[in-house]
């Protein structure tokens, strides 16, 4: 099968094998300071999808409990080339602002290129006021510790190991496999015509194979065509006629209960 991306039900095992072997005396040492108690662990684990840590408690227990951060707090970093990894990394640290003005947002100067790469991991982001820099929405300190000291290299064969090296938590891949399509526009495809083009639609019926011209179906079908009559004293009419048969719906006047094709009585009204 086709590899999945780190995911919350994913991640909520990962805890559950993690606190497992774990004594009560441990893991409450282990969770001190992170706000969370053995029996919140618990409902994490039952509802993944439904209950999140926050950012401080996710990149505590990655990191006293040695599992992956949460996939919530994950972005796409494997979309990016070694090479662009470290630059974005790079820029990031080094002129990066925790800004009071901003609810204590990261800020980062305005450069396309690195705007681009942002767009492409999936770190939601937005112009300042004068459009000058660029503010970054989600909570500092998940995305920092992800990025590690700048103080340190990162080193490895591909993007998540390369992060790993430095990192202050452990990353997960979250793309897995991406599927692309290309969703075409109806409404622009080009006009089909028969030929010749058809001008009018009438149920002509298939006496004449895949021919649809009123005319060309008038003249050449030679049969009796038969028209059960709906007066039940009236025996059926034949009508020696060129055409095709055509089946109508049998309807019966509500008031003098004649019947007929019609939509309205002829003898009543």
């Amino acid at each position: 099968m086709v590899p999945s991306g780190y995911c919350e039900e994913w991640w909520s095992h990962d805890l559950e094998h993690a606190i497992l072997n774990l004594s009560t005396t441990q893991l409450t040492n282990r969770l001190k300071g992170s706000g969370l108690t053995h029996q919140s662990l618990n409902t994490i684990i039952v509802s993944p999808l439904t209950i999140l840590p926050t950012s401080t408690q996710a990149v505590h227990l990655s990191k006293k409990l040695k599992i992956p951060l949460h996939p919530y707090y994950l972005y796409r970093w494997r979309v990016l080339t070694t090479d662009e990894i470290k630059k974005l990394r790079k820029w990031i640290l080094t002129n990066h602002s925790i800004s009071k003005k901003y609810d204590g947002k990261i800020v980062l100067p305005f450069v396309q290129i690195y705007k681009t790469m942002l767009e492409r991991v999936g770190i939601p982001h937005r112009f300042s006021v004068d459009c000058k820099k660029l503010v970054l929405s989600d909570d500092p300190f998940a995305f920092l510790a992800q990025l590690g000291p700048d103080t340190k290299s990162p080193k490895g064969k591909d993007t998540l190991s390369m992060l790993n090296s430095v990192s202050d938590v452990i990353l997960q891949d979250k793309v897995g496999f991406s599927i692309g399509a290309r969703m075409g526009r109806p409404e622009k495809a080009e006009e089909r015509r028969m030929k010749p083009p058809v001008q009018s639609l009438f149920p002509v019926g298939r006496s004449r194979g895949s021919e649809r011209r009123i005319d060309e179906v008038a003249n050449n079908v030679r049969y009796i065509s038969t028209l059960d009559s709906f007066d039940e004293n009236t025996d059926t009419k034949y009508l020696d006629t060129s055409g095709v048969k055509v089946e109508l719906v049998a309807r019966k006047c509500p008031d003098c209960e004649i019947k007929t094709f019609e939509s309205k009585c002829h003898q009543c009204g």
